[in-house]
């Protein structure tokens, strides 16, 4: 990859990890409110509760990126 002068490059990079960063929250927040039966917002939870959902979403995430190869016999 060449570096443009303007820094293009770079700027699609950050939004590109900004986008990763905010589907990882999103994904979270959507598992742990429809696993949390007390209804405390997402937003008001400290990092203490919220680091194991965030955990989650990004390995959710990447398990859909890179899915585990079918057995060639039609088997898993």
């Amino acid at each position: 990859m060449a570096i443009l002068d303007n820094g293009t490059l770079l700027k699609g990079l950050l939004m590109e990890a900004s986008d990763v960063r905010r589907s990882v929250e999103e994904l979270a927040q959507g598992l742990y409110e429809a696993s949390d039966p007390s209804g405390l917002p997402w937003v008001k939870r400290g990092l203490a509760v919220r680091d194991p959902w965030l955990q989650v979403a990004r390995q959710q995430i990447a398990q859909s990126e890179n899915p585990p190869e079918r057995d060639e016999r039609g088997g898993q």
